[in-house]
C-alpha cells in the first residue's frame, strides 16, 4: 500500500524478532531499496546469503542487490549481481530487467537491448502498468532512473 513507514517497522520488527530468519532480511532489503535507503538496504540483502547459502529466494535477492546498486551508481556491481542472479535462475526476468537498465546506463547499449530482448520474451506483457505495480518507489527520481535506462534499453514505455 506504499506505506513506507510502516513497512519498514514491521520488517525491522521481523529481523528483531528472528535475526538469523534469511527470509526477514531479503523483505527488509526490499522495503528499504523502495523507501529511498538502498545502502542501508545492501547491509540486509548482502546478510541473506550469509545465513542462508541455500536460500529458495537467492536469485531473487542477488537481483535485488544489483538494484540497489543501481540506484546508487555502483554500474559494476549491478552487472556483476544481475549475472548472478541469471547465473541461478537464467528466466530471472527481474534481473533481466536490472541488467537491460544498468547495461543502457553504462552506454554497452547492444548488451542492453539483448537483455531487454529477454525481458519481452519471457513477460511479454511488459509494460508501465507492471512497472508501476511491482517497483513502488518512494523516490520518484528511482523510478525515472530505471524507466530511463529501460528506455535506452529499447523498452517502449
Amino acid at each position: 500500500h506504499r506505506d513506507y513507514d510502516q513497512a519498514t517497522r514491521e520488517v525491522e520488527t521481523a529481523v528483531a524478532l528472528n535475526p538469523s530468519a534469511a527470509m526477514a532480511y531479503h523483505f527488509s532489503g526490499c522495503v528499504l531499496t523502495f523507501n529511498d535507503q538502498p545502502a542501508a538496504a545492501l547491509q540486509n540483502l548482502l546478510a541473506v546469503p550469509r545465513l542462508d547459502p541455500r536460500f529458495q529466494l537467492l536469485s531473487t535477492t542477488l537481483a535485488d542487490v544489483a538494484l540497489a546498486n543501481f540506484l546508487l551508481g555502483n554500474l559494476d556491481l549491478a552487472v556483476d549481481y544481475c549475472e548472478r542472479a541469471l547465473s541461478e535462475q537464467p528466466y530471472n526476468v527481474r534481473a533481466w530487467q536490472r541488467l537491460a537498465a544498468t547495461l543502457a546506463t553504462m552506454g554497452r547499449t547492444d548488451e542492453a537491448r539483448h537483455a531487454m530482448g529477454e525481458v519481452v520474451r519471457l513477460m511479454p506483457q511488459f509494460g508501465e502498468h507492471y512497472l508501476a505495480a511491482t517497483y513502488p518507489f518512494r523516490n520518484r527520481a528511482h523510478a525515472e532512473k530505471l524507466r530511463h535506462g529501460l528506455r535506452q534499453a529499447g523498452w517502449p514505455g
